[in-house]
């Protein structure tokens, strides 16, 4: 039963991590056509959450197959959580920060003010991202690994 509640509440946090990332990669997108260059910490995040999304789609279809133990399971929950708590961070920033092709003059002016002012916030989450990314990759490529060794004769071959 526990391991049925794990499930779904990974699953449950994957779904609003791809939903919220997919909304700031096309304000992201959004941001780059009208102005056609974005700062460097946009365009990384534009770059890397693609990647994310991947991986959380990966985590989700393992937990639904049940390809992945119970216990890796609440292993990643946290890192899940704490990506999901970034990016919707990320998001409600990025509406501060952002202009849109609908804001008027004043409204875009105010966004450019709050920007620079928000800028180590931006970067602090990226980092923290970064460190989630780095947590979720290390735990696949281990995963993908110990998938390929192969036992023969007591060698272990690669």
């Amino acid at each position: 039963m526990a391991e049925a509640f794990a499930a779904v509440g990974l699953a449950a946090s994957i779904v609003t991590f791809v939903d919220v990332s997919s909304k700031v990669l096309a304000r992201l997108r959004d941001f780059h056509l009208i102005t056609q260059e974005a700062p460097g910490v946009f365009q990384d995040i534009k770059a890397r959450l693609p990647l994310m999304i991947d991986i959380m789609t990966r985590i989700k279809k393992r937990c639904g197959d049940g390809s992945m133990p119970i216990d890796a399971q609440h292993a990643l929950s946290d890192a899940v959580e704490g990506c999901l708590k970034q990016i919707a961070l990320l998001d409600r920033l990025i509406e501060k920060m952002l202009p849109t092709s609908t804001d008027s003059p004043l409204r875009r002016a105010r966004k450019a003010i709050v920007s620079v002012r928000k800028e180590k916030d931006l970067a602090a989450i990226q980092s923290t991202l970064r460190r989630y990314e780095g947590t979720l990759t290390l735990y696949f490529s281990e995963r993908s690994v110990a998938s390929t060794v192969i036992v023969t004769g007591g060698k272990y071959l690669l």
